[in-house]
């Protein structure tokens, strides 16, 4: 659950206009702060926003884009409502972001012009789609912004964009080594080989499983679905151990070399869980595949966490602000 939503969230943070910039560094915090952090502040107005955004996103994903009550009062996981664990998440990632602007400064970072003039482009484009700036003013104003806010908006998530880039991309500067992947795939991820079979050989492949005779020749003879992108297995990062797929739980609950099945309409998928290779070992085919069903994404999280919960601990918030826009009432925001 936790990283599925962490991969359906919308990337938006700013402060607003009207107040200092976010990461001014002479002016105090104003008082209606919602956040703090050294130099770099959330407004008041910014808060209601974000957590706006994230509203229409949760209810997109998990109550079919319905807003009612039972919903934000029905359990996530075993622990928190949808309200508490979205307004959890809200909280968290803002922090991060705010500690991000201020990192932006750190490193000497600038957006281009090129970046401005996109963003510029993209509100030019929204005022004409609502007929004037002031139509689309009244719009904002049920978020607590305006246009020029909502540049400020814009400007802020292409920082906090350039700064992931410029830490954790493809020239990064902490960008994980090959030390690193590697330790990560032992420490995340399990090798499973899977088979599918017609249900009617599937008591007879088990048997040959059970009396040692050769996984792969199994495999090649008997599975009517092909597995040979897989030579070393199928890996599944143990992230998604509690997915709702009833062959990743099986696989998650077997020792190696322990085989099982799952029953399907017509067919039974076999598992048997087998050595995790080196990432050394892998093949470039095999290490593409690995990113593109999200390793590299969950290695770079890793470090990104790690680095940034070390800095918010000091992040203060002012809850007499957050506490007035609870998550079940604020407005949905689905377009800006």
């Amino acid at each position: 659950m936790k990283d599925k939503l962490k991969r359906i969230l919308l990337v938006l943070l700013s402060a607003v206009l009207c107040m200092a910039l976010p990461s001014c560094k002479k002016k105090e915090a104003p008082k209606d702060s919602a956040m703090v952090y050294k130099n770099v502040y959330i407004t008041e107005a910014y808060y209601s926003y974000w957590i706006s955004c994230h509203k229409y996103t949760f209810l997109k994903s998990f109550n079919n884009g319905m807003n009612n009550d039972d919903f934000w009062h029905t359990k996530a996981n075993e622990e928190k409502t949808y309200s508490e664990f979205t307004t959890e998440y809200v909280m968290t990632d803002l922090k991060n972001r705010t500690v991000a602007l201020w990192l932006f400064d750190e490193y000497g970072l600038k957006l281009s012009e090129q970046k401005l003039a996109e963003i510029k482009n993209d509100i030019n484009e929204k005022i004409e789609y609502s007929g004037s700036r002031e139509a689309m003013n009244k719009d904002l104003a049920k978020f607590g912004l305006n246009i020029d806010m909502l540049t400020e908006v814009y400007e802020t998530n292409a920082k906090y964009d350039m700064l992931i880039d410029y830490l954790y991309g493809e020239n990064g500067i902490e960008k994980p080594d090959d030390t690193e992947r590697s330790e990560y795939f032992t420490d995340n991820y399990i090798a499973v080989k899977m088979m599918t079979v017609y249900s009617e050989d599937a008591d007879a492949v088990e048997e040959k499983i059970e009396a040692g005779e050769d996984i792969d020749a199994l495999i090649s003879e008997y599975s009517k679905v092909d597995y040979s992108d897989y030579p070393n297995g199928i890996f599944m990062y143990k992230g998604d151990s509690a997915s709702s797929n009833q062959s990743v739980k099986t696989a998650f609950s077997l020792d190696i070399g322990e085989h099982a099945r799952v029953e399907n309409a017509g067919s039974v998928n076999i598992l048997i869980r087998c050595e995790l290779p080196l990432y050394s070992m892998l093949s470039n085919d095999e290490r593409e595949l690995l990113d593109e069903e999200g390793f590299g994404d969950n290695l770079i999280s890793e470090k990104k966490n790690a680095k940034f919960e070390a800095l918010i601990t000091d992040v203060k918030v002012n809850t007499d602000i957050t506490d007035k826009y609870p998550i079940e009432k604020v407005s949905r925001n689905s377009y800006y």
